[in-house]
């Protein structure tokens, strides 16, 4: 009885000290959502598929009749469709992004890592094993970013958890490469193979003047 007392209070010490920890590794509950593109012509729909078991938005449902993309000035028809229920159970740590055009569609979650879909099609994704250098340790495999957000040329900026800028472009998916975000130790390694090359060729020339 002592021991189970001890162990309880154990784990309520760990929930208590790290509660941020415990809510980022907590999945949310499936929603829906509509999120409008930043110029405001075209809105992304988002419905849950199991409206009897979670709560539904009704005024969302109301106006659209299924997951995709629509024009403000159609609202009755989407002009694609795309299923996105694999995201929708960690709702609190997804990030959702619609191009302009009406075109594109970038995801950003805590589960799936940074997908890319073209008309409601996915194109190309990078998993969590893609970022796992930026996982602290002791953490969740889920926090491994902290912010994302569409910058100034249309492209996807996501802050990971070590705080590096991975660039995408939303477009093609194809990521930026950001120098800040290489790892210390292949600057070392690129900087040996560099000195170690220069070293090579000022023997190799000394010997060859050494056989003139």
């Amino acid at each position: 009885m002592k021991y189970r007392i001890i162990f309880a209070l154990i784990l309520l010490l760990i929930v208590w000290a790290k509660p941020s920890q415990a809510l980022a590794c907590s999945p949310g509950l499936p929603i829906d959502k509509a999120i409008v593109t930043q110029d405001g012509k075209y809105t992304l729909v988002v419905l849950q598929s199991s409206p009897e078991n979670y709560p539904v938005n009704q005024n969302i449902r109301d106006k659209y009749s299924q997951s995709g993309l629509y024009s403000e000035a159609n609202p009755s028809s989407p002009l694609w469709t795309v299923d996105l229920q694999n995201f929708l159970f960690l709702s609190l740590n997804v990030k959702i992004y619609p191009s302009s055009n009406g075109k594109y569609l970038v995801i950003v979650s805590r589960s799936n890592g940074v997908t890319f879909f073209e008309n409601g099609k996915k194109t190309k994704q990078y998993e969590l094993a893609y970022f796992r250098a930026t996982i602290p340790l002791g953490s969740c495999a889920t926090d491994w970013f902290n912010n994302a957000s569409l910058n100034s040329s249309g492209h996807l900026v996501v802050e990971t958890a070590d705080n590096k800028n991975y660039e995408f472009d939303i477009s093609s998916g194809q990521l930026n490469i950001n120098l800040s975000a290489v790892p210390a130790y292949i600057w070392l390694f690129g900087i040996f193979v560099v000195v170690g090359a220069l070293l090579v060729l000022h023997l190799n020339s000394k010997r060859l003047n050494k056989g003139v």
